[in-house]
């Protein structure tokens, strides 16, 4: 509640009174010439790793006037904008409202507690903050999964008059999920007791009093098939009637199937203790659509259309294992 008001009071500050209406070009003006008396950087305290946190920066011009990079987006151009430990470098990728953007990587990348520290610097004036991670998830996903199948190529058109289309080709076959293993362990982060997930050498840090997480191994989904192809229409005679029947048009190429999850083995001590918010799932992928059928071609009677191929089947599910 107390940072939830202090936010409020920063914006309220921040904003210029009402009634008063700063220019864009009177602001690019200021900047310019170097008429900055001071910069802030608005932003909390702390940052979710593998979620997006937006931020702002208030300008304060040499006659007392306020204003945010938010409602005068020109004031990016001039700014000097570095942040430390995430994968995206922040100048040019502003959300549509104007504002900074900050893309954390996934929370092994921060543990134990490492911060991100976000520097801007503007006519003269410098700002930084470090911002320390927060590992509370409402709904975090772990995920590895077998590669998607190729979608198969539409099949080809009648080469000939009144020729059938090609059947398409069929969606390739999802890749079965990893097999993946696990270990629940509990470690003390800045005075407070974290859940630790080790998977894969890497420590996932979360909080268990803010979060739910899911860990999932899932088979990749199937391809869906390629169209048919369409059947060629009839030559026509010198008074332009058709000759013959159209082709027919070719089968849609059937979906691929979905790959079958993986096997998860979970061990460690504490994993009865903190099974309550740990969903830990093998998933079976989605099978390919079949395709549609190619439309017949034209002629004394039109082609057929071709049959839809048949959905690819989904995968099974893996084995989950629970070791003492």
């Amino acid at each position: 509640m107390k940072r939830l008001i202090l936010s409020i009071l920063l914006v309220t500050f921040a904003l210029p009174s009402p009634g008063q209406k700063v220019k864009s070009k009177d602001v690019k003006r200021a900047v310019e010439q170097g008429k900055v008396a001071g910069i802030t950087l608005l932003i909390g305290d702390q940052f979710t790793p593998d979620t997006n946190m937006e931020f702002d920066l208030q300008v304060k011009l040499d006659d007392g006037i306020v204003v945010l990079a938010s409602d005068h987006h020109l004031l990016w151009d001039y700014a000097t904008v570095d942040v430390d430990n995430t994968p995206y470098k922040i100048k040019g990728e502003f959300l549509a409202n104007g504002k900074g953007i900050i893309k954390p990587r996934d929370p092994s990348a921060y543990y134990p507690n490492l911060p991100v520290r976000v520097a801007i610097e503007l006519a003269g004036k410098k700002v930084e903050k470090s911002l320390t991670p927060l590992f509370c998830y409402p709904n975090l996903v772990i995920r590895r999964s077998g590669s998607k199948g190729t979608s198969g190529s539409r099949g080809g058109n009648g080469s000939y008059e009144g020729a059938p289309g090609d059947r398409g080709e069929p969606g390739e076959n999802g890749e079965r999920g990893p097999d993946i293993s696990l270990e629940i362990s509990e470690e003390e982060i800045e005075g407070k007791t974290h859940v630790i997930v080790l998977l894969e050498g890497k420590k996932y840090p979360i909080d268990p009093s803010c979060s739910k997480v899911m860990i999932v191994s899932s088979g990749g989904n199937g391809g869906s098939g390629g169209r048919g192809g369409r059947g060629a229409n009839s030559g026509k005679d010198k008074e332009g009637d058709y000759t013959r029947m159209g082709g027919n048009g070719g089968e849609g190429g059937r979906g691929g199937n979905g790959g079958d999850g993986g096997n998860i083995t979970v061990s460690g001590i504490a994993y009865e203790k903190y099974k309550s918010i740990l969903q830990i799932e093998s998933l079976g992928g989605s099978g390919g659509e079949g395709a549609f059928g190619g439309d017949g071609g034209n002629g004394k009677s039109d082609g057929r259309s071709g049959r839809t191929g048949t959905d690819g089947k989904d995968g099974r599910a893996g084995q989950v294992v629970i070791k003492n």
